[in-house]
C-alpha cells in the first residue's frame, strides 16, 4: 500500500489549508507572533507568513483536485525542503521560542513552544515523505507498464 490513496492526499490537502488559514487568522487579528521581524528576510515575520500561506493553498489545491499527482508532489517536496531550511535557519538566530509556521494557533491552544515545534516539523516531514513516495510510486508504475 503506497502514501498516495484518496484518503492520505485529502488529509495532506487539509492540513496544509488548516496550516495557511492559521497563518491568516493569526495576521488579521494581529497576533504579537507576527510583529516581530525575520531574522533572514528582514522584514515582519507577516510578510514570510502571508507568503507562506499562499503557497500552501495552491499546494493543497493541487494535491485536493488530484488532476497532475506529479505536480503536487514536485511542488510539496519543494515547498518541505523550503520550509524545512528556513526552520533550520531561523533555528540559528535563536528568535523565536515558538515557531510561526501555525501562526499563533500553538499559543491558543496553550501548547509549548516544544510542541509547537514538533507538530510543525511532523507536518513537513509527512509532506516531504509523501512527495517522494508519489515520485517513487509513479516511477514503477511507469517502469512496469
Amino acid at each position: 500500500m503506497t502514501l498516495n490513496n484518496r484518503f492520505t492526499t485529502r488529509f495532506l490537502a487539509g492540513i496544509l489549508f488548516f496550516t495557511a488559514v492559521a497563518k491568516l487568522v493569526s495576521i488579521v487579528n494581529k497576533d504579537k507572533i507576527i510583529m516581530v521581524p525575520d531574522p533572514l528576510f528582514a522584514v515582519q515575520i507577516k510578510w514570510v507568513l502571508i507568503g507562506a500561506s499562499i503557497i500552501e493553498l495552491i499546494i493543497a489545491y493541487v494535491i485536493w483536485i488530484g488532476s497532475n499527482d506529479k505536480l503536487a508532489a514536485v511542488l510539496a517536496l519543494g515547498f518541505s525542503l523550503a520550509a524545512g531550511s528556513y526552520r533550520i535557519i531561523i533555528g540559528q538566530f535563536n528568535e523565536f521560542h515558538m515557531c510561526p509556521c501555525l501562526g499563533a494557533v500553538g499559543s491558543w491552544l496553550g501548547l509549548t513552544a516544544k510542541s509547537n515545534n514538533i507538530i510543525a516539523v511532523s507536518i513537513l516531514l509527512l509532506l516531504g515523505l509523501w512527495s517522494i513516495n508519489v515520485l517513487i510510486y509513479r516511477n514503477e508504475v511507469r517502469k512496469t507498464s
